[in-house]
């Protein structure tokens, strides 16, 4: 009966050690089949990409299309500029599951009430650079509390030119003279040609008559009558006084014809006033005068040739006066189209218009140019890093050309652990503070720029890795 019950016993602890042994084994296994099978049951929260991905890059990816998928609704005007910062994120921080190593994350979007982008608070300004009548001047802006500058341009002011009208005489052509009140930039315009001596006749009764312009230039002075008989009297060609029972002798000099010389010009014409030419008597020295025709203008050629952005044209400007006018008009270039030997591309050549309503173009000579598309931005570097509390602050080289700036912080060189992405959609921000990070943690930090081209991004090249420990 004894043995029996040892029997019994040894029988309950081996079954006991059996189940102790396969219960450890049983749960792992339990573990690893509750965990992964859904969304639900990763060892973290989704994110709200809602989504899961085998890596960061693949996370990188989603986000670069989502953001391109923003910006061709804006460039298509399907919304405006303010809804696509809005709708599209500037960057996102993303983590893994440590069961299944898939990865997810947030959005991070500008109206989100964490951001990370230091908002500058910006001064009244001042001018650093006047405005003149033709260039145009600088006015500087300082941020309160980062201490960051940006400037804005004043526009050029422009001649204030005072006028100043300038009558034609007898004999001096008129115009309108500009004199600027700010530079003294001086021009003349509408001119107007001389008006000619205006002549009038009044006897004297004596076969004399007095001769006075009536414009008031000064001219005054008696000549003899120039009589001449009409059957019945004598009358003066210019007085018009009649003289009856007048005896002539040979030589009385008062029954005159004139012969006029060759005449003399007195005032040049020129390409915008009329000229004066004066005659005068061989025998008695009266004068007459007429009007010179206008010159012609003396032009100089200057061509402006086309662009892929311009066209081209001649100005053709007077030697002597400067008027000037644009004609020979030359169609843009079209975009260079790439050939398959050595990357050189040929603008095509283009046949004259000759439509009398339409300009005139003049075929284009065909051009070369280097390739240039997708190439990639200029790069930036990071000029400084300052630690905050869980934070850091990144500032960096502005560049121009380009459409923004992405950040990136880690705590490995490789960009794996604790990465955080931020991007800076406006190319004049060069600080940025970076938040949420883990305390008193080295953190490595690198960036890069990008540009749009075709509709997608365009990256530069990552700049030297600088690192931080946080407070």
């Amino acid at each position: 009966m004894r043995k029996i019950c040892q029997m019994m016993l040894s029988i309950i602890v081996s079954v006991f050690i059996t189940i102790t042994a396969v219960t450890p084994i049983s749960a792992a296994t339990t573990t690893s089949q509750a965990h992964c099978t859904n969304n639900n049951n990763h060892s973290i929260k989704c994110g709200n990409m809602e989504k899961w991905f085998s890596s960061r890059d693949e996370i990188d990816k989603y986000w670069v299309e989502i953001d391109n998928y923003y910006f061709k609704q804006y460039q298509t005007g399907k919304i405006t500029y303010e809804e696509y910062c809005k709708k599209s994120p500037y960057g996102y921080e993303s983590w893994s599951c440590s069961y299944c190593g898939k990865w997810t994350g947030n959005f991070k979007y500008d109206e989100d009430s964490d951001t990370t982008t230091h908002k500058h608070t910006w001064n009244s300004g001042k001018v650093t650079k006047k405005a003149t009548c033709t260039s145009t001047g600088i006015k500087t802006y300082t941020c309160t509390s980062c201490k960051a500058t940006k400037t804005s341009t004043i526009p050029a002011l422009g001649h204030n030119y005072n006028k100043t009208v300038i009558k034609p005489t007898c004999t001096q052509s008129g115009y309108t003279k500009y004199v600027c009140s700010r530079c003294n930039d001086t021009y003349k315009s509408d001119y107007q040609s001389a008006i000619g001596h205006k002549y009038s006749y009044t006897s004297n009764g004596d076969k004399t008559h007095t001769v006075i312009c009536t414009n008031n230039c000064g001219i005054k002075y008696t000549e003899n009558c120039s009589l001449q008989y009409n059957g019945e009297y004598y009358v003066c060609a210019y007085c018009k006084t009649n003289y009856e029972n007048i005896e002539i002798s040979e030589n009385d000099t008062t029954i005159h014809t004139h012969i006029w010389d060759a005449g003399k010009i007195t005032t040049a014409p020129t390409c915008t006033t009329t000229g004066i030419k004066t005659y005068t008597c061989t025998s008695c020295g009266a004068t007459r005068t007429e009007n010179i025709d206008k010159t012609e203008h003396y032009f100089n050629k200057t061509v402006i040739p086309a662009t892929s952005v311009n066209e081209g044209y001649s100005i053709y400007e007077c030697n002597n006066c400067h008027y000037s006018y644009k004609t020979d008009y030359t169609k843009k270039l079209e975009e260079p189209q790439t050939s398959s030997k050595n990357n050189i591309t040929t603008a095509a050549t283009t046949k004259p218009s000759t439509t009398k309503e339409q300009r005139t173009y003049e075929s284009i000579e065909k051009t070369s140019y280097k390739k240039v598309a997708n190439t990639k931005p200029k790069n930036t570097s990071i000029k400084k890093l300052k630690k905050g509390k869980k934070a850091i602050v990144v500032n960096w080289k502005k560049v121009s050309c380009i459409k923004g700036y992405q950040i990136q912080v880690a705590t490995d060189k490789k960009f794996k652990k604790n990465a955080k992405t931020v991007v800076v959609k406006k190319q004049k921000t060069t600080t940025v503070t970076i938040k949420k990070l883990k305390s008193k943690k080295k953190y490595y930090v690198r960036i890069r720029t990008y540009k749009i081209t075709n509709n997608k991004k365009v990256y530069s090249s990552w700049s030297k890795t600088k690192s931080i420990t946080t407070k």
